[in-house]
């Protein structure tokens, strides 16, 4: 059994009896006198970089931090830390995930794993007793790499396949028509096209009926094997975001044959599982949120989690009107498995889009959507659809585009001859806008979100016991109490895989003397249903006792996971 306090000062470590390591001296520290090296700035990362990081880091610490590498094969495996105790140190450990670009495209989002990382390390004294940390910055290097590398983010592990059946591989992918070093979007003129371009000129939108001229969508590029198709077989591949197993909608091209059909992300999926983590924090996606992923049948908790995440992101961070939002994300969506699979308590937090606010203040990225409008931030408890309304988004990020960028990062729709007689229109987002902002912006778009971590990590479930009464008369003893939950996480939270089990959450409080008790009023021990919320308290419990003068009570609280506190009495 462990106790959970949360360590914010001198005094709070020696309550818990947590030691302090001595701070190395400037002999034994990197030449920039800090510990751990710190991650570049104003660049990505790619998975050989993020290696040699986190390598660095081990060898700065051995003895609390661990260099791993998940699987292997051509993508080389994907380096891991492990942070913190050991299961040879503690029988029970909350263990806690920290993922970046669970999609695929979010290089942002393994920026945001690296930086908080090493704020955690550097400050490694206040991290909980009994926390272990699994570090992976990347969930798939290989895709990431490419996105790194300038390639358009499509969250794809790349293999050969035959998408158009005539019996040749990847012979119809997509060309830089234009020769502007970028491929971009390609619209063909067609009478019954799903698109039609809106009335500023540059955002696409589903097309009615009376509508025209009218397009369809593909890849900048040729009919290079003459089919009269665009692009249909080019470098395909498995998406990582479609790729898990809760919701999977295969088999099919971008969801594989069978889930973790492919070797890096099923070797990713053991090592999680084999390591039961209790609280995720995954990084990715662009609308600059806070997302949920339910367990099955979770309630208004996961609303609570979402709003308190969300507050604590705006403090931080200085964002505005933070959108947060519970439920499913897409089928096959990793944190979907990890919440319903694992019961792991899963939040997917966005560096990147609306409402990114600067070091100064100014916005970063898009405004932030008006409050009220479709995907508005969310009331506690509320479910709500997990993405915003697609015309908000594309109306953010347009004003982004105007206000911000002065019209960088968006390449207007251009004739381009596609051979035959037929004109196209090339055009779309550029590579390093929506899905991932330009290198200068990273810094502002990463700000504070190192110390968010740090509060959710030092804010895991801890319990208290208040006592609202302890008094006697004679021999008769009347005590009165409440659990508090002082951390940031509901209790549930550490229930792991049996989150969902009847009973698996609940609180026992109980009682207890050295000598002669006698309980006249009130149960010895008393459960409390379902845990408590983030912050949340208890219902007050008292008992009325026959105890002798001098003699200590002893009452103490138990949850999942070693969960525990106790308070001692001599009233």
């Amino acid at each position: 059994m462990r106790h959970w306090y949360l360590i914010a000062a001198a005094a709070a470590l020696s309550v818990v009896g947590l030691v302090r390591r001595a701070p190395l001296d400037a002999s034994e520290r990197a030449d920039d006198g800090r510990r751990f090296r710190v991650p570049s700035e104003g660049r990505y990362h790619d998975s050989v970089e993020i290696e040699q990081l986190l390598a660095g880091w081990a060898a700065a610490d051995p003895e609390h931090v661990t260099l791993d590498r998940i699987g292997g094969g051509p993508e080389r495996g994907i380096p891991a830390l492990v942070v913190g105790a050991s299961t040879t140190e503690r029988e029970e450990l909350t263990t806690v995930l920290l993922a970046g670009a669970p999609d695929g495209r979010s290089a942002l989002g393994a920026e945001a794993v690296l930086r908080a990382t090493h704020g955690l390390l550097e400050r490694l004294d206040r991290l909980p007793p009994g926390v272990r940390l699994l570090v992976v910055p990347s969930v798939a290097p290989g895709v990431l790499d490419r996105v790194v590398a300038g390639a358009r983010p499509d969250g794809r592990f790349h293999e050969p396949l035959d998408e158009d059946g005539d019996g040749l591989v990847d012979e119809d992918g997509p060309d830089d028509l234009d020769g502007d070093g970028q491929v971009l979007d390609l619209l063909i003129r067609d009478a019954s096209g799903p698109w039609c371009i809106a009335d500023d000129g540059r955002t696409l939108v589903r097309a009615d009926p009376q509508d025209a001229p009218r397009y369809r969508r593909c890849r900048e590029g040729r009919d290079d094997d003459g089919d009269g198709a665009f692009n249909e077989d080019g470098a395909a591949g498995i998406d990582l975001a479609r790729h898990f197993p809760v919701g999977w909608a295969g088999p099919g091209v971008l969801e594989g044959s069978r889930p973790l059909s492919t070797p890096t992300a099923r070797a990713l999926a053991l090592w999680i599982a084999a390591r039961r983590p209790n609280i995720a924090l995954l990084f990715g996606g662009d609308h600059g949120g806070v997302h949920v992923h339910p367990a099955t049948g979770s309630d208004a908790r996961d609303g609570a989690l979402a709003e308190q995440v969300r507050v604590d992101l705006a403090r931080f961070t200085g964002r505005r009107d933070v959108h947060c939002s519970v439920g499913p994300l897409r089928e096959g969506a990793m944190g979907d498995w990890l919440a319903q699979v694992l019961g792991t308590s899963t939040v997917e937090i966005a560096p990147w889009g609306p409402g990114v606010l600067g070091r100064d203040g100014r916005p970063v990225g898009p405004a932030s959507l008006d409050a009220g409008a479709p995907g508005s931030p969310s009331a506690p408890g509320q479910r709500v659809a997990p993405a915003r309304s697609p015309i908000a988004m594309e109306t953010a990020w347009g004003r982004w585009l105007d206000d911000v960028r002065g019209g960088v990062g968006f390449v207007d729709w251009h004739p381009v001859d596609l051979g035959g007689g037929v004109t196209g229109l090339v055009g779309g987002w550029e590579v390093r806008s929506r899905s991932n902002p330009p290198e200068g912006e990273i810094g502002a778009a990463l700000e504070g979100l190192d110390r968010l971590v740090e509060e959710l990590v030092a804010g895991l479930p801890r319990l208290d016991i208040g006592v609202i009464e302890a008094e006697r008369e004679g021999r008769l003893v009347r005590v009165t109490v409440e659990v508090v939950n002082r951390g940031q996480f509901p209790t549930a939270a550490l229930g792991g895989a049996d989150a969902g089990v009847e009973g698996a959450s609940d609180l026992e409080l109980s009682i207890r003397a050295g000598c002669d008790i006698s309980l006249l009023a009130g149960s010895p021990r008393v459960r409390i249903t379902d845990g408590l919320a983030a912050k949340g308290v208890s219902r007050r419990v008292s008992w009325l006792l026959h105890v002798d003068e001098g003699a200590t009570l002893e009452i103490e609280v138990t949850g999942p996971n070693g969960l525990r506190a106790a308070r001692e009495l001599r009233p």
